[in-house]
């Protein structure tokens, strides 16, 4: 019985704190018409309880923002505005969902954490392994 109880508790907590890991690991699959221009990086995502930020950054460039995504998020659903930074272009919209798996037997991670969004022409994934404690 109480088991449960801090699960419950546990994933109010988890859904309500803001999380700033710089951890995540983003990539890009830009459509070209007749082919896929892909990208990747790393990336500072924030959750709260109804809002969503990342920051991402090239891998050749730590120190500038290169896409910054904001916006909400609702039952682990996500909407956000996608702006490429000095580009004056990006104003799409991407949708998607956050997900989250859990194990045991592992001593680095205990699950994964992955958010998949797309605009419907380009996608955007952003992943992070959960740290073991």
């Amino acid at each position: 019985m109480l088991r449960p109880l801090l699960i419950l508790i546990s994933g109010l907590v988890f859904s309500n704190i803001v999380l700033a890991e710089p951890t995540w690991k983003w990539v890009k699959a830009n459509n070209l018409i007749d082919k896929w221009a892909m990208e990747e990086g790393m990336a500072e995502v924030r959750i709260s309880k109804d809002a969503f930020e990342a920051k991402l950054y090239k891998p050749d460039n730590l120190q500038t923002v290169y896409i910054k995504l904001s916006g909400t998020i609702d039952k682990n659903w996500i909407v956000a505005s996608h702006n490429v930074t000095n580009a004056g272009r990006g104003f799409n919209k991407f949708r998607g969902p956050r997900k989250s798996s859990h194990w045991k037997g592992f001593e680095e991670h205990t699950g994964v954490e992955t958010i998949t969004l797309t605009d419907g022409w380009s996608m955007i994934g952003l992943t992070r392994g959960i740290a073991a404690k």
